[in-house]
Order: structure tokens, then sequence, then C-alpha cells
């Protein structure tokens, strides 16, 4: 992201949560829960002031105010003392909503939409907030009555939602924001110029989303733990542009959740909003898998992927591994390859130890070396060959463009060979 953004007011999450390395590859920012616009008497009394400290209860009391509201969606509803979000007046005059009905560039979904969170009291001179509604609709409101003064900026909004997330004693909501950051010269996303937002970004914000919520919210641990998407469902209304804020909306629909408390298998609803329309809508499904258990699949996998492919031509390739600790040295050839792993056909008849640790130094075609360390999986003996997974624990930076120069090679000699 450019260093010249310093707003102050921007909130990115850590990369871990986004499972990213770059920051520039970071898509959303200030992500936080949707915030309860009523917040009943006793459970603001009682299970929240008390947890805050003094700056945090000054904080949160310039936002939430004690006020009288409707209970019931008629005029025979009763009234209640509770906390609102000062973002929308909680009562309007007759003669100030009259002004605003009257207004002849309103129309008629928007006056449905302002009476429906507001209602006319029977016996009073006034109308008065009545209902939950959404922070889309908040900001409509704001925007069509003209009284945005009041409109809580997005980074005070995050303050507010972290504060209450440490808090237990109150249900939170299932529904998730963040904005959308956009910068035009990220090189994969803009290496032409544009004048909306390209899908694959809005795709990318997305999955962004989903996996940052599984893990600041889900309780999905950030290691051992592997968070995968099974399934995505896009469509596109309408273009976002490129010089409007996006808001990013994430409900969940669908939580499952571990022995250990954390989300397993859930889908949500991933909705972009520009100039407060709809205009992308994205339902994401995924689950956790727990590390070894993935790593597993992936061996078997390629295990069998290893007897379906004869080295007897094509490229030469030599493993060489040293036991430090025992001064014994075993010589192979590769079988599989990854950034992470490597599956290994060993030349002797030997059946290696699990957990040992090696120096390795790959090759291929005596052209492309690879230094690092690595350790030993599992070893299979299969006939009179022994199969072996090793993972690389460590490869030197300088070894970095050989190993992938590898695997494309490798890739390029199955796709010739018809092994795909």
């Amino acid at each position: 992201m450019p260093n010249t953004i310093n707003f102050g007011d921007i909130f990115f999450p850590e990369k871990q949560y986004l499972h990213k390395e770059k920051n520039e590859n970071i898509h959303i920012y200030n992500l936080r829960r949707s915030l309860p616009r009523v917040i009943v008497v006793e459970i603001f009394d009682t299970d929240i002031l008390p947890a805050l400290n003094p700056a945090e209860k000054e904080f949160i009391l310039s936002y939430y105010v004690r006020r009288k509201i409707v209970i019931g969606d008629d005029d025979s509803g009763g009234d209640a003392e509770a906390y609102v979000l000062r973002s929308l007046p909680i009562s309007i005059s007759n003669e100030s909503m009259e002004g605003v009905l009257q207004d002849p560039h309103l129309t008629g979904p928007e006056r449905e939409l302002i009476l429906g969170c507001y209602k006319k009291r029977a016996n009073e001179n006034n109308y008065i907030l009545s209902c939950d509604i959404t922070e889309l609709d908040e900001l409509r409101i704001a925007s069509l009555m003209k009284i945005r003064w009041l409109y809580v900026n997005d980074a005070d909004k995050k303050r507010i939602s972290d504060i209450f997330e440490r808090i237990k004693g109150f249900k939170k909501s299932d529904i998730f924001i963040a904005n959308m950051h956009i910068d035009p010269e990220h090189d994969y996303f803009f290496e032409h110029k544009l004048d909306h937002v390209p899908g694959m970004m809005a795709i990318e914000t997305a999955r962004q989303m989903f996996v940052a919520c599984a893990h600041l919210y889900g309780n999905v641990p950030t290691k051992g733990v592997f968070f995968t998407l099974n399934a995505m469902n896009v469509n596109f209304s309408e273009y976002l542009w490129m010089s409007y804020p996006i808001r990013v909306e994430l409900r969940m629909t669908t939580t499952t959740f571990t022995r250990e408390h954390y989300w397993h298998k859930c889908a949500c609803s991933v909705a972009f909003y520009q100039e407060f329309r709809e205009k992308a809508r994205i339902n994401v499904e995924g689950m956790t898998i727990k590390q070894d258990i993935i790593e597993g699949i992936i061996v078997k996998k390629q295990i069998e992927r290893a007897h379906e492919f004869d080295y007897s031509a094509g490229l030469q390739s030599e493993v060489l591994l040293k036991d430090p600790k025992h001064n014994m040295n075993f010589v192979g050839r590769i079988v599989d390859i990854s950034p992470k792993h490597v599956m290994v056909e060993l030349i002797d008849d030997i059946m290696l130890d699990t957990a040992e640790e090696f120096d390795i130094r790959i090759s291929l075609e005596q052209q492309y070396y690879c230094y690092g360390v690595c350790i030993l999986l599992n070893a299979i003996k299969k006939g009179n060959r022994t199969i072996a997974n090793f993972y690389l624990l460590y490869i030197e930076s300088s070894s970095l463009n050989n190993i992938n120069e590898i695997i494309k090679r490798l890739c390029h000699l199955r796709e010739k060979r018809g092994i795909l």
C-alpha cells in the first residue's frame, strides 16, 4: 500500500490473518463486527460499563446515549429505556418530518425507508426511531434527511467494535464490515489503466474478508489449521468505480464449530456497496482442516502420483541427503516437489526413521541447484523402491529461483508426456 497514505484512521488487519506476506496485497481496512444500534439498559449497565476503563467509558458514552425507544411496530407499542447509537436522531418532530417527506427529490422507496424506521406517535408531536436498521440504511437515511453531522465514522466504529469484542455479556452480530482499499498502482490488478475496480480484485477482497473473519472472530488458529475455500458464487450487477468509497459487508449464513470451539464448516455472503447500492455479491463456502490431516492427504496423493511417473527417461535429477548427526549420506531422485515439500525415490535399499533432520541438496540437469534443511515426514517401501517425503524447513535465499525453475520444468515434462 502506498506510503503516502497517512490518514490516521485506517487500520489494516495483520497480514497473517489474510494469509498474505506483502502489505500491498491487503485489500480491506477497518474490519469490524457490525455495531448494535440498541443495547438494553440492563446489559449496558451491568455487563459493558463495568468492564471499561475510564477513557473507554467516556468514549463509548459519547456515542451511545440513554433514550426512550418504542417497543413494537404500531402506535400501541410501549416504551423502554435503552442505550442507542447516536448516528441518527432518536426523535424527530412532526414538522421536521413533514419537511423531509415533502422534498421533491425523494422517491417513493426512499420515503418508505424513512417511514419504516421512524414511527409516528399517536398522542405525541413526534416520530421516534423504532427499529433496528442496517448500517447501509443508516447511511442512506442520514443522507436523505441531510443529517450527516451525526455520522459516526468508520474508524470510531471500529474502536467501539474492538471494545465490545472483548465483552462476553451480550450477543453479538454475525455481520462484519470493512472498507475496501484500492491502490491504482498495484502491479497485478492495474497493469493497464482502468476506470473501475477489477472483478478479480473484488473476488480477492471477498476471500480476505472471509479468512480474516474466520481468524479474528471465528477463533480459527493461524498455525496448525488450514482454512480452505470450497466454493464461490459471484454476481456483479454494476461497476465498482475507482474514486468512490466501497463498503464490504459479510453476513454469515452457516456456521458449525469444532470441539475446540472455532469455526469448522461455514458459509457467508459478501456484498459490495457503493453509492448506497449493492453492486456485487459473492457467496463463499469454506472449512477448517487440521494441518496434520491435510498434509497426510497431500502425501497420500503425492505417493499415488509417484507410481504413475517413470523417470527412466526425461529430466536428470539428484537429491543428496546428509545426516550430520550420524554422519550418513543418502542419494535419490525427485519424485515430486513443491516450495514446501520434496518427495524422493531413494536409490539404496533402506528405510529411514521419521523425524530425522537432514541437510539437502537438490539438483536438476546438473544446472539448477538448491540447498537447505529438511525433516523427514515419512517413508514408505514399495517393492524395491523407498519413497520418502520431506518437509523443507529452510531453503537458502540464493536457491529460491532454482527451486521454482525445477518445479516449472517438472510440470512441463509431465505435460509433454501426458501425465497431468
